[in-house]
């Protein structure tokens, strides 16, 4: 191209960056042409090249962040044509106000509070499209969107919080940005914020959720039912032997997970204690989150109990923990409940937190994939009777067959490829 290889490599590097619109992407990376290799020149021209995802989600409860990483850990799997940016957009334009909307939300969602966390949750009047309450809500994550936009130019922006689907749904709606939105739910059930016009494709857990979208007059070739978005390692089964003898867990009992959520929130400590007296040989695996008071407390009573018990704080191999598990307790977290179906484990529902936890705890009842435990005391009894049932467990296991998306976050991830490879969304006709 030139006699010259400096500058044939300099004209290469700006050839790039000016037909792929990244100019600035360039500069940030400090691409500089003096002195590189051909090697190092073709890697940062892939880079350069590479089509652009902008996943969003908020910290408030571990669901939302871990789903929007589960479609980006997809991504990554599927094609190496992608560079995604996951993050909480107030926490990239101001981290103070990002931890006070997390500790807010951690503090109402426990007694008493919890019933006003419920009054937010399903009023009405503050979630409606002219609602006061709303349009905060909505300017204030749209400012922090467009920050993000300013320095990242995604082609797709995927979003697994209302309120980020709302602030991007409003920057949609005044002509800022062009380009496809995806809002993905993390229950069964939608929220308000997430119901704009301007969201392109409405990503949700199964059928009725998609029906009960389409009365909320929002067209059914907008909505693509793939399920709530897990780590895509929840569709991988490894020995439980194996699992067992690497966790330290006895391979002759029964193993029941308790979970706690990745903060801690729940009953856990009184759940764990209403073994005391169990009498039927099994052992328990009980994750904590990040709260080491809880898990500090749960050690402390550890020798109390009649049955074995293992202890985890924060965890990244979840997986591999309800591989090992026969039944799991919870409470109907969104992530958790699809993560446990991914693993066809029977669920025991412990009394859910107001708000959307009450949606998912009626539909997991609803389908027949879970026993409530009315009373905490009484849950080693619904654990002995299953387990003693085998056939009420087939026919729940059956069940969970109709309601598990495995590969759910692999199946979203090829619908987002088709968007930035400007193909029609390819949304499953169920």
């Amino acid at each position: 191209m030139f006699a010259n290889g400096f500058w044939e490599r300099g004209a290469l590097i700006r050839h790039v960056a000016l037909n792929v619109s990244t100019l600035r992407l360039a500069l940030t990376k400090r691409i500089d042409c003096d002195g590189l290799s051909w090697d190092t020149l073709r890697r940062a021209m892939m880079r350069t090249m590479k089509h652009r995802i902008l996943l969003l989600s908020i910290l408030a409860g571990m669901g939302h962040i871990r789903a929007a990483q589960a479609i980006e850990e997809a991504l990554k799997e599927l094609s190496e044509e992608i560079e995604t940016l996951c993050l909480d957009p107030m926490r990239f334009v101001s981290p103070q106000i990002s931890d006070f909307i997390n500790r807010f939300y951690l503090w109402f969602i426990e007694p008493p509070l919890y019933h006003f966390w419920g009054f937010l949750y399903e009023n009405r009047l503050l979630s409606a499209p002219y609602s006061p309450f709303r349009w905060i809500i909505s300017q204030a994550y749209a400012h922090s969107i467009q920050e993000i936009l300013r320095e990242f130019d995604p082609e797709v922006i995927v979003s697994t919080h209302p309120f980020a689907t709302a602030g991007a749904s409003l920057l949609k709606k005044r002509g800022v940005v062009n380009i496809p939105l995806v809002s993905v739910a993390t229950d069964f059930d939608v929220h308000p914020f997430s119901i704009n016009h301007e969201v392109d494709v409405f990503i949700v857990p199964d059928i009725p959720v998609s029906e009960d979208l389409q009365k909320k007059r929002i067209s059914r070739e907008k909505v693509g039912v793939e399920g709530i978005p897990i780590d895509p390692k929840f569709n991988k089964n490894r020995p439980k032997e194996e699992l067992k003898k690497k966790l330290g867990l006895n391979d002759g009992l029964s193993t029941i997970l308790i979970l706690s959520g990745g903060f801690g929130v729940g009953p856990i400590e009184e759940v764990v204690l209403s073994f005391k007296e169990a009498r039927r040989s099994l052992q328990l695996i009980v994750v904590a989150g990040k709260d080491e008071t809880l898990r500090e407390e749960l050690e402390r009573i550890k020798g109390e109990l009649g049955v074995k018990m293992r202890i985890f704080g924060y965890i990244e191999n979840m997986d591999e923990i309800m591989e090992v598990s026969d039944l799991v307790i919870t409470k109907p977290g969104g992530l958790s409940v699809a993560e446990a179906l991914a693993k066809r484990l029977p669920l025991i529902l412990l009394d859910p937190i107001k708000g959307q936890e009450v949606k998912n705890f009626k539909h997991l009842i609803k389908m027949g994939v879970g026993i409530h435990a009315k009373k905490i005391e009484e849950t080693p009894k619904i654990v002995t009777h299953l387990l003693n049932n085998p056939a009420r467990l087939d026919l729940m296991k059956s069940r969970i067959e109709e309601l598990s998306r495995p590969n759910s976050a692999i199946e979203i991830a090829r619908l987002l490829l088709d968007l930035v490879k400007e193909k029609e969304p390819l949304l499953k006709e169920d």
